[in-house]
């Protein structure tokens, strides 16, 4: 979803990255590209006219290897960094919610501060462009979404009902700054189709 400026550690990102492409985004980019059609678009994207719940299960229902397009926000320094060297997952560092979460005991929940060790994503750009001010689509597998821990809290406990929820979907893993484009600044990208989104043709 996205992070806070002003720190390295920025809520539910961080700075370190990794162009490894050796996870099942790697082993997906090796088997195709970024759509060229918008039907090939809309395959891999969350129906934002849909309901949640019947957009959830339908996201659910894919196999494993169905590609998705996911979004994050965050800072532009941190969009730069991830454009050039990918993502890694392993890199975040923790915080005290998350040390709390992870302990067992109580950890309070706050937008921008996620308490999962992931990569916070949500179905639409509309959906994270609250988090940062620099909003990134990226590439993936159904089979590498998980449902974050504020998900799960919130009654959203599948990757699917996670993406489409409020609280967001997580990824984990290495993530190739190929399978990262950079579709405009909050409040600046096009309002209408998601086809029309800067970058995708």
């Amino acid at each position: 979803m996205g992070d806070l400026p002003g720190h390295e550690f920025h809520g539910n990102q961080w700075t370190g990255g990794g162009n490894d492409a050796t996870s099942s985004h790697g082993d997906w980019a090796k088997k195709g590209g970024w759509p060229t059609t918008e039907a090939e678009f809309d395959s891999m994207s969350v129906d934002p006219k849909a309901s949640l719940y019947s957009e959830g299960e339908r996201i659910d229902r894919l196999p494993p290897e169905a590609p998705l397009i996911v979004y994050h926000a965050t800072d532009a320094a941190t969009a730069e960094h991830f454009l050039k060297e990918g993502i890694d997952t392993d890199e975040k560092p923790s915080n005290l919610a998350r040390e709390r979460f992870e302990a067992g005991e109580y950890a309070e929940f706050a937008p921008g501060r996620g308490v999962g060790a992931g990569l916070y994503v949500g179905g639409t750009p509309q959906g994270v462009e609250g988090y940062g001010r620099v909003l990134l689509a990226i590439r993936t597998t159904k089979g590498a979404l998980e449902a974050s821990p504020e998900s799960k809290e919130a009654g959203n406990p599948t990757p699917g009902h996670a993406l489409v929820g409020g609280d967001g979907a997580m990824i984990r893993g290495k993530i190739s700054p190929s399978l990262i484009r950079e579709i405009g600044e909050r409040g600046r990208y096009p309002s209408g189709k998601s086809w029309d989104l800067k970058g995708w043709h």
